[in-house]
């Protein structure tokens, strides 16, 4: 088990959630002040629940998110959740695109990431 797959694995999940729920409401509520409050209460990560099977995390370490994103993406997989956000950012999007779509998405938005 790597290091990201401990720190994932060993998170605690935030206390408070609704049965049924989870965290969603006050998600909704106040998004940035949740995320907020969580990323100030938790540090690297923070483990919350949409509904009753569906877990999310908040990543707010740089080092942890760049292996997420570019180090092991291929052992991260999306929720078949996103497919709820499609119709907003579009079906093969850098938010809801896997492996080969995924990394011709992101290698076109990349130059704009660099350093002039």
């Amino acid at each position: 088990m790597s290091k990201t797959d401990e720190v994932l694995y060993d998170s605690p999940m935030v206390p408070n959630g609704k049965l049924i729920s989870g965290h969603t409401k006050e998600f909704q509520k106040d998004v940035l002040g949740f995320l907020t409050r969580l990323s100030k209460e938790y540090g690297d990560v923070a483990k919350f629940r949409f509904g009753p099977f569906q877990n999310v995390y908040l990543i707010s370490n740089p080092e942890l998110i760049k292996q997420i994103l570019v180090t092991k993406q291929k052992s991260f997989v999306k929720s078949k959740d996103s497919n709820a956000i499609k119709p907003l950012v579009g079906d093969e999007g850098l938010l809801t695109s896997e492996k080969d779509v995924h990394r011709r998405q992101r290698r076109l938005i990349q130059p704009s990431f660099k350093r002039s």
